[in-house]
């Protein structure tokens, strides 16, 4: 649970993962990000390229690819989890929820940056739609939304006690709804051009 940045693409030509993988590298350094290279060398997990963490409190970022250019992870590469869109590319996905809003927005002018010089096909969905509107406003309001609602599951769960006969599905589906009652879900702004 929390705001997400999904993205899925192929490179315009396979010759780029060294030369994505060695500019994010310099960018790693220079932010001093954790990171990790993938060189293609383990035959169960044959990825090539670079993942990496913006922050300590977000996942990785995973700018890695098959031998064919195509971004890949390392559940995604040998078939472990499949998560393909419709033209058949997997999904990549880096949760920033607890990382902040800046950390967010690193993350998708990073990703607006690498898909606009490297990539052929390329598609992000942010939960939190700063890639998509540029709003850090709307950014910040879902992602406190998201926190309250953590903060607000975690408190009932110890606080309120079910009821006699009351299934567990039926237990947090009344804390979900009164919390819904209490905290309706930010509007949405407009989308900008990409």
């Amino acid at each position: 649970m929390g705001v997400t940045i999904h993205y899925r693409g192929r490179l315009r030509q396979k010759k780029d993962i060294e030369a994505i993988t060695l500019e994010v590298e310099d960018l790693c350094k220079s932010a001093h990000w954790k990171y990790h290279l993938w060189n293609g060398m383990d035959e169960n997990k044959p990825l090539h390229g670079i993942s990496f963490q913006t922050h300590p409190e977000s996942e990785s970022v995973w700018m890695t690819f098959d031998k064919e250019g195509v971004l890949h992870n390392f559940f995604s590469i040998d078939g472990t989890v499949d998560y393909h869109d419709e033209e058949g590319y997997p999904w990549n996905f880096t949760k920033t929820q607890f990382a902040g809003v800046e950390a967010h927005i690193v993350v998708c002018k990073l990703l607006r940056f690498l898909g606009d010089k490297y990539f052929e096909d390329w598609k992000v969905m942010d939960e939190g739609r700063y890639y998509e509107t540029g709003d850090a406003t709307y950014l910040k309001q879902v992602m406190d939304f998201i926190s309250d609602a953590i903060n607000d599951l975690s408190e009932s769960l110890t606080d309120i006690p079910a009821k006699d006969g009351e299934s567990l599905v039926q237990y947090i589906t009344d804390i979900a709804k009164r919390f819904a009652q209490r905290n309706p879900p930010p509007t949405p702004p407009e989308e900008v051009g990409n």
